[in-house]
Parts: C-alpha cells; sequence; structure tokens
C-alpha cells in the first residue's frame, strides 16, 4: 500500500540523486510509436514503450487478457536445384502449440497473482489494470518426432515477448514491452512437454519482472 500511496503521474524526468536522469527518449529522433508510446530511456529500460502522463495510482486490481501465441511457419530447406540443403527450422507440432498457448495464460496468470500490492479481478472495473501477454514467431530448430527416432540435442527456441497494460474502461494502450529471446538448451524428445513447461514459466517470470520495473518507473 505505500507504494501505492507514493505513485505519482510519470513526467519526462526521473528524480536521480542532486540532477535528474531523462526518462524518455527525447530529441528530434526521439521513437514514438503509432498508437502514441514513447520509448522509455535505454539506460532506464531496454524496450519500453509508455504514456507521457503515465498514472497506476487509481489501479489496484489486475485483469489478465487471453495471452496470444504465434508459431514460425518453419519447413525451411529442402531440395534445390538437386542439391539437398538441410532444413534448420521445422514447423511445431499442432499438439505443442496447443499445450504451449494453455500453460502460457496458466503461467501468466500466476505469476500475476503473485504481484505485489495488487488483487486479481475476474472482470475488467475501474480500478483494474488490464494486462496481456504475448509470445510472438515462436521458432525451434527442434526435428518433429515423425522424423526419427528418440534423440538428445542442443537445439534453440526463440520467440519475441510482448507485455501490454491497458485501462480496463476505456482500452487505452499504457505501456508496453518488447524483447526478442534465443534459448539454448539440450533437449531429450522424451521430456519435452516438461522442457516445454519450464521455457514458458521463464518467459512468464520474465513478464512479472517487465510489469514491476514499468510500475517502478511510474512512482
Amino acid at each position: 500500500m505505500a507504494r501505492r500511496a507514493a505513485a505519482v503521474a510519470l513526467t519526462l524526468w526521473l528524480p536521480c540523486g542532486a540532477g535528474a536522469q531523462p526518462l524518455l527518449e527525447t530529441g528530434a529522433n526521439a521513437e514514438i510509436t503509432e498508437d502514441g508510446l514513447h520509448r522509455v530511456a535505454e539506460s532506464i529500460m531496454d524496450a519500453a514503450w509508455v504514456v507521457p502522463d503515465l498514472d497506476l495510482s487509481a489501479y489496484d486490481a489486475l485483469y489478465l487478457r487471453p495471452t496470444g501465441v504465434s508459431f514460425n511457419a518453419g519447413g525451411g530447406g529442402g531440395n534445390r536445384a538437386g542439391r539437398l540443403i538441410q532444413q534448420t527450422e521445422f514447423p511445431i507440432s499442432d499438439d505443442l502449440k496447443l499445450q504451449m498457448r494453455g500453460y502460457f495464460q496458466e503461467t501468466l496468470l500466476q505469476e500475476l497473482s503473485s504481484v505485489a500490492g495488487y488483487a486479481v479481478s475476474a472482470v475488467p472495473g475501474r480500478s483494474v489494470l488490464m494486462v496481456q501477454g504475448f509470445l510472438v514467431d515462436v521458432s525451434s530448430d527442434l526435428p518433429p518426432a515423425e522424423t526419427g527416432t528418440a534423440f538428445i540435442q542442443n537445439l534453440s527456441w526463440e520467440t519475441t515477448i510482448v507485455l501490454e497494460l491497458r485501462d480496463s474502461m476505456s482500452d487505452d494502450i499504457l505501456a508496453r514491452t518488447v524483447e526478442r529471446e534465443r534459448v539454448q538448451e539440450i533437449v531429450d524428445s522424451g521430456l519435452l512437454p516438461e522442457q516445454m513447461r519450464q521455457l514458458v514459466r521463464r518467459w512468464a517470470r520474465l513478464l512479472h519482472t517487465r510489469f514491476d520495473e514499468l510500475t517502478a518507473i511510474a512512482q
């Protein structure tokens, strides 16, 4: 509650000791998105955009909108001009896609439930902040099971991880974070569903961290 009472309108400058540190990018090349968000200075957050007058003090609950997960079609490579080109990206199976979508929604809700200072609401409302997470263009160099027998390989997953905050009454966008991550790890085909869940939980926790960082700069 102390954090809530201390929250104030976000301005172009963030107090920093005796001086002041720019909070948003400034100058002729300052980045502004089509939906009116200004980029936060990279010295504060790597890839975040917010409305200049952001004020989160009116919100005391969070509502999780349905998460979104999109996948890279994959399937590159093949036989070109008589030469066999090694395939390095494969489409993710429909079963694994379904599991990933469901687990991302479940895990992000668990993460939001542990955010300090906010209750979790089942519906939007006047004092409710809407939160939505996305995994965009998920890809992997994991061969599908039908192409061979069990395997253990050092392979990778890659996705763009997005967090959006919106007002639940107007649906106006308030803040967004965007980052691309590539995770390289040993993959055991026999443990693939469990490894996928660990990876999704990692990304959900990352969005929890980004949420905390956004609320911190609004104080």
